[in-house]
């Protein structure tokens, strides 16, 4: 999408041609390039989070499966 401002033009790609310009860009990459730009080293693997139950202030001993809500 092209809009004029002043004279110019200025070029303000889709969401679409974002994505499509992204991965022609990631088609070049080696495997070693693409896992250096996960942000996660070699063996590292993903986790869930950590919730620590007392951040809520609540007594978890109370906490059921129950579907029954009352």
């Amino acid at each position: 999408m092209d809009t004029e401002r002043r004279g110019s033009k200025i070029f303000r790609p889709t969401p679409h041609e974002i994505r499509m310009a992204c991965e022609r860009i990631q088609e070049r990459w080696s495997p070693r390039e693409r896992q250096k730009r996960s942000g996660r080293q070699k063996d590292e693997h993903w986790t869930p989070p950590l919730v620590i139950t007392d951040w809520f202030g609540t007594d978890s001993s109370s906490i059921t499966d129950d579907a029954s809500f009352g």
